[in-house]
């Protein structure tokens, strides 16, 4: 009787690791790591940004829009140019 208990006991282990590797198998899979986090992401910009709500500028457009502010009050809204070849190959005699 205790021998047919513990070859029960073992098979039930058995099963029961079988199905745990299985399971954990299934939540380590890249595909549904990606998914997890994509539908985090998602949820997150949903509630720091609702649909309904406006888009604020971008960083590049207040940077254009401060360019162009800055060439009409000082005369000149670009940036220093680059040195050319010609002016590089002075600097190197």
């Amino acid at each position: 009787m205790t021998v047919l208990t513990a070859l029960a006991l073992a098979a039930a282990s058995a099963f029961a690791l079988f199905v745990f590797v299985h399971h954990a198998g299934q939540q380590l899979r890249v595909g549904t790591l990606v998914d997890l986090v994509g539908d985090e992401l998602l949820g997150q910009l949903d509630s720091r940004f609702p649909p309904g709500s406006e888009p604020r500028e971008d960083a590049s457009v207040l940077l254009l829009r401060a360019r162009a502010t800055s060439s009409t009050t000082t005369g000149t809204g670009s940036l220093p140019r680059r040195a050319g070849p010609a002016a590089r190959s002075s600097w190197c005699r």
